[in-house]
């Protein structure tokens, strides 16, 4: 019962850090079908037949209850979790309960059952459901723990996924590359359910000595010695060799959005910046939410003079950080959103942006001197310099930041 039934609350809880887009919708004819049955009505027509027939038996209330999950009839699954828990107060009981409690998101009810089925059995799916609670709930070191549980006690790919995520949050990276990886090995047809996983973490290791590694990762395994090579080209400056091996990659795969990712990145490394941006928008085309692709097209336009373009950008990448992957927002990005109101002379706003970018780097040269000209601008003489004065010493040979430097002090005066 545990194995086919609660496998549904993993399945289809309703959690932004999941992409279901790259599974086949599953309609409600094949849902049923998978069951034995023609359609929802004939599903839920004979289960409920066996729960007139034997009234008493809590094991028909939970599979009536998962199949209303499955259709979305929460109020009713719930009804149905009652009387199992009435009947037989037992693990399945709970589970249920607590799952359909997280599809109606009452998070503390859904933590309360957990913890009952935990203290009822130590059984990994418990413990499961009990950390995807606590992560809802932002309680990651809890989430991490119940992750370790429920591996210990039987490592599946579900368990491995949610100490990914735990680690994400965390900022174990390096970790979290790896429960991505035994979540693959456990489940390599479930691939794409470790996919998101892996794209917010290709946003914090991009520049990470050992970034390659989690960036080949691949079910394909014609292409990924050549991303390989690709991308540890790209790495060396060899940008029109890591081109000749991202197209080898495109080649094989025409959906694979980091080849062309990366592929727009040594483009744009060129000052191929029409051609850089019609790969980031391929990119795009196949990931909506490929926020690195969205950074990187934001600079390629910026190189190219098209700002409120930038601009925009730079705010959906900022957007897909923030509410996708439930991270902090990287500093470059409000850097360069910053430089692009600047060059529109909104500065203002850009100053507000440079604000961002300090608080998370505050060794940003960049930073400092656009903040600086900007305050120049607005007559704020005394601000700018201090401003320059702080690129200065971040960056001795930067002439613009102390001729302008120069001019706010003689304004001052």
């Amino acid at each position: 019962m545990r194995s086919d039934k609660s496998e549904y609350f993993f399945n289809l809880i309703d959690d932004n850090i999941f992409d279901w887009e790259d599974e086949e919708e599953i309609s409600e004819k094949e849902t049923a079908v998978t069951y034995g049955y023609a359609n929802e009505k004939q599903e839920l027509r004979e289960l409920t037949k066996k729960i007139e027939l034997d009234p008493y038996e809590s094991f028909n209330y939970l599979e009536r209850g998962w199949a209303y999950i499955r259709y979305e009839r929460f109020k009713d699954a719930l009804q149905d979790a009652n009387k199992a828990i009435e009947i037989d107060p037992e693990l399945d009981s709970y589970i249920l309960r607590g799952s359909v409690y997280c599809k109606l998101e009452n998070f503390e009810d859904a933590l309360q059952d957990a913890n009952t089925a935990a203290q009822i059995e130590f059984n990994n799916e418990a413990y499961l459901l009990r950390g995807w609670i606590n992560y809802k709930l932002k309680k990651f070191e809890d989430a991490f723990h119940d992750a370790n549980v429920a591996i210990e006690i039987k490592g599946e790919f579900n368990s491995y996924l949610l100490r990914g995520w735990a680690n994400f949050q965390l900022k174990n990276f390096e970790d979290g590359l790896q429960d991505a990886i035994e979540s693959i090995l456990d489940e390599p047809d479930y691939y794409f359910r470790a996919n998101r996983l892996i794209k917010a973490l290709r946003l914090y290791m991009y520049f990470s000595e050992n970034a390659h590694k989690e960036l080949v990762i691949s079910s394909r395994e014609v292409s990924k010695n050549i991303y390989y090579k690709g991308y540890h080209k790209l790495q060396l400056g060899k940008f029109t060799a890591a081109i000749e091996d991202f197209n080898k990659v495109i080649e094989f795969d025409h959906e694979d959005a980091c080849a062309f990712h990366f592929r727009g990145i040594a483009k744009l490394k060129l000052k191929h910046f029409n051609e850089a941006i019609e790969d980031f928008n391929k990119a795009i085309e196949i990931d909506p939410e490929d926020a690195f692709s969205f950074h990187s097209r934001g600079i390629a336009k910026l190189e190219s003079k098209r700002f409120i373009e930038a601009i925009e950008d730079f705010n959906k990448c900022i957007e897909i950080e923030v509410n996708v992957f439930n991270a902090p927002v990287d500093a470059e990005s409000f850097k360069f959103r910053g430089i692009a109101k600047y060059f529109i002379m909104d500065y203002e706003n850009s100053i507000d942006d440079f604000n961002e970018s300090i608080k998370v780097n505050s060794d940003d040269y960049e930073s400092f001197k656009f903040r600086g000209i900007a305050k120049y601008f607005l007559d704020k003489y005394i601000d700018s310099m201090k401003d320059l004065d702080q690129a200065i010493k971040l960056n001795p040979n930067d002439l613009e930041s102390s001729q302008i430097r120069k001019q706010a002090f003689k304004k001052s005066q």
